[in-house]
């Protein structure tokens, strides 16, 4: 299994304080298993019940700084599927009809998320799922969430090899969300993928997502949310393969008491590999951020750059938000740097826009418009239309 901090080093394991724990009423267990379990093909049977065992076993996080006392668990006959559209052919097929083959691939991605016991939710107890071997891009799919009404699903994605794929994954919840993606990106594949998320304050939505790249795969990730509720991204990039090159841009915007736990990950294992992290941030009224970026490089990434920083705005004194970067090189013959910065808004531009005659609300929403405008040239001819929606969205949520 795949981790963000490797445990054991030198044939030493690290020794972990255990997490305090939730136990949820509501929780799953073995009569939801049966009531899904109907008629299952062997292959599928065998992902789920490994997973189930596991899952019995956990409880749900306590976590310090972005806490999960509020969330509960609807009764799983409620949950509701993603919809997926393909302009174009696509070959694809429901996780339960997975082969033996696409199981022992799902074992080879399997990872930790954003914690093992939620990623596991979904594992086990989705309401559809998907494989996804080729398609004609855009290929748009997404979920929708409320109070009653949860959404689990576990996806697949082989990219094959020398394909270009453009992805755009939307999530809107007022409730419970677990989405897990696994994407194993072959020699020489390009993968371009835009999440956006909305969720409002009942919300707590949790994206786990893990990536493993072969030879010269090149991958972008671009990471947008809104939040009034609890948001909790999980990227992880595993750049094997030789010259490899992975880029996130994170981006997100929480208002009202809106909670984003975030966390961006790559590592680079092969040589000439190139991994960065550009992360942007706005924040108002009684919102909370932790955002965890961090770029790993391995002893072997001989020519390896790694790079991260990330620029974050609180509109509000009331507003919080930490970052905490993380660079691990165990290879000399590299390049890498991280920054980070936090403050407000710079009164002296406020000053002036206001003496040009645009209120105080007015003169915030520019600035953080204007801020946000450079992370959407960036992706704006990938994905035009999402990107006016999105800017939209900011700008009649900033008062």
């Amino acid at each position: 299994m795949e981790r963000v901090i490797d445990k054991v080093h030198n044939g030493m394991k690290m020794i972990v304080p255990g997490n305090k724990e939730l136990s949820l009423d509501g929780d799953y267990g073995h009569q939801e298993l049966k009531m899904i379990n109907k008629q299952d093909k062997k292959e599928y049977s065998s992902f789920k019940m490994k997973r189930f065992f596991e899952y019995e076993g956990l409880r749900f996080p306590d976590w310090k700084k972005i806490s999960l006392e509020g969330l509960k668990v609807p009764p799983l006959k409620n949950a509701v599927n993603s919809f997926i559209n393909i302009k174009g052919e696509g070959i694809f097929k429901p996780v339960k009809d997975l082969s033996k083959a696409e199981r022992l691939m799902f074992e080879r991605l399997d990872f930790e998320g954003s914690d093992r016991k939620i990623l596991l939710l979904a594992d086990v107890f989705h309401s559809d799922g998907y494989i996804f071997k080729h398609f004609d891009t855009p290929l748009t799919m997404g979920t929708d969430s409320n109070s009653s009404h949860p959404s689990y699903t576990t996806n697949l994605f082989v990219i094959p090899e020398n394909s270009k794929v453009k992805i755009h994954v939307k999530n809107y919840s007022d409730g419970l969300l677990v989405m897990n993606n696994r994407f194993l990106m072959q020699n020489g594949s390009s993968l371009d993928i835009l999440f956006s998320g909305v969720t409002n304050k009942n919300a707590f939505s949790f994206a786990n997502n893990l990536y493993m790249l072969e030879d010269e795969a090149v991958l972008r990730i671009t990471d947008f949310n809104i939040s009034d509720g609890i948001v909790v991204p999980h990227h992880f990039v595993l750049g094997r393969g030789k010259r490899t090159k992975a880029e996130i841009i994170p981006a997100f915007l929480a208002a009202n008491r809106g909670k984003i736990d975030s966390q961006y990950v790559v590592k680079l294992f092969g040589r000439e590999s190139h991994g960065i992290i550009n992360g942007i941030g706005t924040l108002s009224d009684f919102a909370k951020a932790i955002f965890r970026p961090s770029v790993h490089i391995a002893s072997e990434a001989k020519g390896a750059i790694g790079k991260e920083q990330s620029s974050m705005i609180t509109l509000s004194e009331n507003s919080y938000v930490q970052t905490i970067p993380g660079l691990f090189v165990t290879e000399n013959d590299v390049e890498a740097s991280h920054a980070a910065t936090v403050g407000s808004i710079n009164e002296d531009h406020l000053y002036y826009l206001m003496s040009r005659g645009y209120d105080l609300s007015e003169a915030k929403k520019m600035i953080v418009v204007s801020m946000f405008n450079a992370f959407f040239s960036r992706i704006e001819s990938s994905f035009k239309e999402e990107c006016e929606r999105m800017k939209n969205d900011i700008a009649t949520r900033i008062d």
